[in-house]
């Protein structure tokens, strides 16, 4: 069996022209570097911070849940627990072991969403594609170094775009009450999200909206059980405030090209405005969802669904307050579907290169100090190359819905 399988890829692989060879042997040279012996000695520090966070609830200390968060540690650079209060519920089960035994299954389950996430979307949305895109799919994911980047630091991105991928491959009238849920949990997780709940009410997917906010709600009274709502009302109050983040190198949202380019902080040396840099994120955030509406509105009906799912991702990361690396992990829901359009493979390749060369960048000269110049003035943009590029894509995506017609996916 095993012996067939390597022969049949084998064979696949020789149909493919020397430039997709050499992509598909960089992502598995990719994978076995960044995705296994990087991630296996890497320091997972996002993940301690949910282990300490955890730990606490499960020790009925629920109301210390945000201790940090509250004392300002993002002001200080420090890295505190950001997730809503219902994800404690979920992330419970990979704390109830020793600390070291903890992370060893929390990145064996990101290993096998990963590679999951690939098979369930060949098995998805693959059935009718050629060799060669199976292969050009393999390659942008497993190149795709946001991926990687949320393994080393312990997030949950991939755990995401697998919940994501089991609402998008449930059958699509009617939806299954689960799949709902996996949408809610997605939500849950990563709460920019939400705009997801604006794009089922957009498509008049009354009964998917109905459930998804019914799942949302029971997860949010599950949690009063173990932390109180005086520490949820808080944490949510504090949201409205500024984190102290805005301007760091690895924010790609809207708001953080402005701050960067508007303010003077340690981060930036932009041109000192912070009013113009609040007002300027304000107005285009509010163009860009107010644009998304109306295509909504009036043509998601009429789009492939993973073509609207696709633009309200994309819309969320843009208008969120804070977009890092990790967080644009979710493109690949995005991505995958444009490889049916070889010609659309340069905005692929284009992405992948900013998402890899500004967390290079900016990690590896972190300080003002050293990178003086490019804190500096219209220089500043600079740390926004993948912000631009992942505007290109929104307006691709964009185009894609006004066209006449759009071929299904």
């Amino acid at each position: 069996m095993l012996t067939q399988i390597l022969r049949r890829l084998r064979e696949s692989f020789e149909t493919l022209n020397t430039s997709e060879q050499i992509l598909v042997a960089a992502a598995i040279g990719s994978y076995v570097c960044f995705g296994l012996f990087f991630a296996a000695f890497s320091n997972t520090f996002d993940f301690g911070v949910i282990y300490d966070a955890c730990r606490r609830v499960m020790t009925g200390d629920g109301g210390q849940l945000y201790a940090e968060l509250f004392s300002g540690a993002a002001r200080k650079g420090i890295v505190a627990y950001y997730y809503p209060p219902p994800a404690a519920l979920v992330l419970i089960p990979f704390c109830i072991f020793p600390r070291a035994c903890s992370l060893a299954v929390f990145q064996i389950i990101l290993e096998a969403g990963l590679w999951g996430f690939w098979i369930l979307w060949l098995r998805t949305y693959g059935s009718r594609w050629t060799p060669e895109q199976r292969w050009r799919s393999f390659a942008l994911v497993f190149l795709f170094f946001p991926l990687y980047y949320g393994i080393w630091l312990g997030q949950t991105e991939i755990l995401v775009i697998v919940l994501l991928l089991i609402y998008l491959r449930a059958p699509e009238t009617p939806r299954p009450v689960a799949a709902t849920l996996a949408l809610a949990a997605a939500i849950m997780f990563k709460t920019f999200l939400g705009i997801l709940l604006f794009h089922l009410a957009l498509l008049r997917r009354w009964r998917d909206l109905a459930w998804t906010t019914m799942w949302l709600a029971a997860l949010q009274a599950a949690s009063l059980a173990v932390i109180p709502l005086s520490t949820q009302l808080a944490y949510w109050r504090f949201l409205r405030q500024r984190m102290g983040m805005e301007a760091f190198y690895d924010n790609q949202s809207l708001q953080g090209v402005f701050e960067r380019l508007l303010t003077e902080n340690r981060f930036t040396l932009g041109f000192h405005w912070p009013l113009g840099a609040h007002l300027f994120y304000v107005v285009s955030a509010a163009g860009i969802l107010i644009v998304y509406a109306l295509l909504m509105w009036r043509v998601g009906r009429q789009r492939p669904w993973i073509t609207t799912f696709s633009a309200s991702i994309v819309t969320a990361l843009l208008i969120s307050p804070v977009t890092e690396t990790q967080h644009l992990a979710l493109l690949l829901i995005a991505f995958l579907p444009v490889l049916m359009d070889k010609p659309s493979w340069k905005w692929v390749l284009l992405f992948g290169f900013f998402a890899l060369f500004q967390p290079y960048v900016a990690f590896r000269y972190d300080s003002t100090e050293r990178m003086w110049f490019f804190a500096r003035g219209f220089w500043n943009l600079v740390y926004s190359l993948p912000a631009f590029a992942l505007a290109a894509l929104w307006l691709r995506l964009a185009r894609d819905m006004m066209a006449p017609s759009a071929e299904a996916v």
